[in-house]
């Protein structure tokens, strides 16, 4: 996922400032801790995401196939 590669590059150069600079200026620091804990909301969010994305990619491979069965055999879905 393209999303996730960004945000461990972003968190990377966070890790890096935060060592470089962080030390030596508190607000950067506290700054910085601020968008990890932002980047962590987000990368937690794209997960549910994915999970979400995979029920349903399932859901609709079951519908598809059910329809797939009404097709084939009509007669065993309709009532009598």
């Amino acid at each position: 996922m393209q999303t996730s590669k960004k945000l461990k590059y972003y968190r990377n150069t966070i890790d890096k400032a935060k060592i470089q600079q962080g030390k030596s200026d508190p607000i950067l620091n506290d700054k910085l801790n601020e968008l990890m804990d932002e980047m962590y909301l987000i990368d937690r969010d794209l997960a549910e995401y994915d999970t979400k994305m995979r029920e349903l990619k399932k859901k609709r491979l079951e519908a598809k196939k059910t329809v797939e069965e009404i097709d084939k055999a009509p007669e065993k879905f309709s009532p009598h």
